[in-house]
């Protein structure tokens, strides 16, 4: 019986030590195997740290561009408003013009269409058969003289042909159809001064010489019976060309007399000349006329 004992002990012996020699690589290679684990997880963990700093470090970053964006669209959106009150404004100044030059436009209509059909086509006639010395605008209720042909050189006496052409006008103008236009007539020159000695005696300045050649075609047409009372003088000088005046010599354009036909003012003053609505003289009051109080 020891004998078995004995044996079943020493087989139970090798089995512990067999299981034991086996058993200890084992666990040590499990050992091992799990602080490795441990180490990745660790590794892994750190790298999901940084890489969520840096993530929340971009965003920071991107919501400071968010927030520059949304002040540029405020901005923009105040600039936009901006330039939609300018828009409404130059919109609102554009109809302001076009309602200006409508009615600048009727005005002007209303200066040719104020000429009776049988003036106008009395006046077109005349500058038609006369082009030499007349011209005619039926926009505004003008006729012109060329001075080179109404004058001579830096003087204000009409040649033959002029007065010629000045006697049917005033035939024109002192018929019936006519009667209730008043005159304007203005003069204009060019722009080279007055050098002539002789000629600056009796015209000093170009505004002088504008002024006496009005002068002249109002006397030449007073001369033919048109009344005085109707007539207006006038003088520009070299102050309102129609084409621009060249470097040397002036541009014969500019040299010419203007007559337009206004409707009368006669009606708003008495025989004497003296506006209606002026009491006469024998009825004016004088300061001098009351003590002081």
């Amino acid at each position: 019986m020891s004998s078995t004992r004995t044996n079943r002990t020493q087989t139970r012996a090798r089995r512990a030590l067999a299981f034991a020699l086996i058993a200890a690589p084992a666990l040590g290679l499990f050992g091992c195997a799990s602080q490795g684990e441990l180490d990745r997880r660790d590794t892994a963990i750190r790298s999901v740290e940084e890489r969520n700093v840096a993530l929340q470090q971009d965003i920071k970053a991107k919501d400071a561009i968010i927030a520059q964006l949304r002040s540029r669209v405020s901005a923009s959106d105040e600039s936009m408003s901006d330039l939609r009150s300018r828009n409404a404004e130059l919109q609102s100044q554009l109809l302001t013009s076009e309602e200006d030059l409508r009615n600048f436009g009727q005005r002007l209509g209303q200066v040719a269409s104020m000429i009776d059909p049988t003036t106008e086509r009395a006046l077109r006639r005349l500058a038609q058969n006369n082009s030499e010395i007349f011209g005619y605008d039926a926009n505004r209720g003008m006729v012109q003289l060329k001075s080179d042909l109404t004058f001579a050189s830096g003087s204000a006496e009409l040649t033959a042909s002029a007065r010629s052409g000045l006697q049917q006008l005033a035939q024109i103008l002192t018929g019936a159809d006519a009667s209730n236009y008043d005159l304007m007539i203005v003069g204009h020159t060019d722009n080279v001064p007055i050098s002539n000695p002789a000629t600056r005696k009796s015209h000093p300045t170009n505004m002088h010489l504008a002024a006496h050649r009005a002068i002249s075609v109002q006397e030449a047409l007073a001369s033919f019976g048109m009344s005085p009372t109707r007539m207006e003088i006038a003088g520009w000088g070299e102050y309102r060309p129609v084409v621009a005046n060249p470097a040397k010599g002036g541009a014969a354009a500019n040299r010419r007399v203007e007559i337009f036909l206004r409707p009368s003012t006669m009606g708003a003053y008495s025989a004497t000349g003296e506006p209606m609505n002026v009491k006469p003289k024998s009825q004016q009051t004088n300061a001098d006329d009351f003590p002081m109080k």
